[in-house]
């Protein structure tokens, strides 16, 4: 598999690449919170890294959460949507 299709590789070049153009700082020890092997079906408050996020962004001052793209976030765009509301709730 070349880099470019491995997933891992893949969206943390796309975050890397949007935090330098941005001039985003981040953190490389919690950077990348992914779900290897599980699909983006699966509902996010069952996704490990989900809940290592929200753990993660609650103890600290995060302003900023970057995704490759939406369909990393859920596949289903109400799922996107309550997801979203739960970051803006708890932080």
């Amino acid at each position: 598999m070349g880099e470019s299709k491995d997933p891992y590789d893949r969206q943390k070049l796309a975050i890397d690449k949007h935090a330098a153009d941005n001039a985003f700082e981040l953190n490389e020890e919690h950077a990348l919170f992914y779900d290897g092997g599980v699909s983006g079906t699966v509902p996010l408050a069952l996704r490990p890294a989900w809940k290592r996020l929200l753990d993660y962004y609650q103890s600290r001052s995060i302003y900023i959460v970057i995704f490759e793209d939406c369909t990393r976030f859920a596949r289903d765009l109400v799922v996107q949507e309550h997801c979203f509301a739960e970051l803006i709730a708890n932080g």
